[in-house]
């Protein structure tokens, strides 16, 4: 595993990760789904709005959109 993927819900203070081979499309969405189901399980809340960096790829942004409303992040913002 070379990447880890994180989601943080900040209503709820939820954090949680899930570890990923690569940054394929694919590996992303399983990630983000595995990461989807703990939330859920864990009763905290069932996300609503999720942020993304700029970079995502098109069918992640589908399966959140899917869920729930997606909010890119301005390339040209630094955190």
């Amino acid at each position: 595993m070379r990447y880890i993927m994180i989601m943080v819900e900040i209503d709820g203070n939820y954090i949680n990760a899930e570890l990923m081979k690569n940054r394929t499309e694919n590996e992303m969405l399983r990630a983000y789904l595995a990461l989807l189901e703990k939330v859920k399980e864990s009763g905290v809340c069932d996300p609503k709005k999720h942020i993304l960096d700029n970079e995502a790829p098109v069918e992640f942004k589908r399966a959140i959109k899917r869920q729930s409303k997606l909010e890119i992040v301005p390339s040209d913002i630094i955190v």
